[in-house]
């Protein structure tokens, strides 16, 4: 491979000059596989992003959740919307008391029986944000740029969702992408694959279009999440394969 670099840096020039010709600035990278790029994009604009977060109980999870956008996140034009549901834990209530000290934390109340969909719509209703991070209580922030890299492909106008490669705490791929059809209905993509595997032809390793993402981390533009109706609450949860 390293025989032919040539190839591999007139591949990145091309790619540089593409980026020209269409008005998109942004910094051309070798990728983490040979013969592939990474290009990454100039923000347009510093925008607000609303992250929500349903929570019911799992204060520990919760705290973790937190901590990890509090603490290592470059981005800070953010805030972040709890959605309590019917928690019972004395523990998460005290949480909640720190919590609403800080200023980038709000919590709302949902006192309905259980809806992933209408717990989601409520948060956004709420929210102030031009763009919608939908986000479950039991991530964690790894990369510390993960906002700026998903917000570079939101604001084009040619993207709609934008969803992130989640792992499980063995570092292994929970989720790389939903695949439409997989089971009858849908599966995760690379699922169980080894963390640095490259996967099927190198796509556990490239940004790249997909069917579907996971709403356990998923990033949109507000306006549109309002334009295309909200998510649909007959739908109340969906477990994926």
């Amino acid at each position: 491979m390293n025989s032919k670099k040539y190839a591999f840096d007139s591949g990145k020039r091309s790619l540089e000059d593409h980026l020209k010709r269409i008005g998109l600035k942004g910094e051309v990278m070798e990728g983490k596989l040979h013969g592939t790029y990474s290009i990454k994009y100039e923000l347009k604009k510093e925008l607000l992003v609303s992250i929500i977060i349903p929570n019911k109980d799992h204060s520990e999870d919760l705290s973790r959740c937190i901590d990890s956008i509090l603490k290592k996140s470059t981005y800070k034009n953010y805030e972040i919307i709890i959605i309590e549901n019917n928690s019972t834990e004395k523990s998460l209530f005290n949480l909640y008391k720190k919590y609403n000290k800080n200023e980038k934390i709000r919590i709302l109340e949902w006192h309905n029986k259980f809806n992933f969909s209408a717990i989601n719509n409520f948060g956004v209703q709420n929210s102030n944000g031009d763009v919608i991070l939908l986000l479950n209580n039991d991530t964690e922030v790894i990369n510390p740029d993960w906002l700026e890299r998903m917000l570079e492909f939101i604001q084009r106008d040619d993207v709609g969702i934008v969803g992130a490669k989640l792992y499980y705490p063995n570092n292994t791929i929970q989720h790389g992408g939903v695949i439409v059809g997989l089971g009858g209905v849908a599966a995760h993509s690379h699922t169980n694959f080894l963390r640095n595997d490259a996967g099927y032809f190198g796509r556990a390793k490239v940004i790249q279009n997909l069917s579907a993402v996971t709403a356990a981390c998923l990033m949109i533009k507000k306006q549109l999440f309002l334009d295309v109706g909200m998510l649909d609450e007959s739908f109340i949860l969906a477990l994926m394969i």
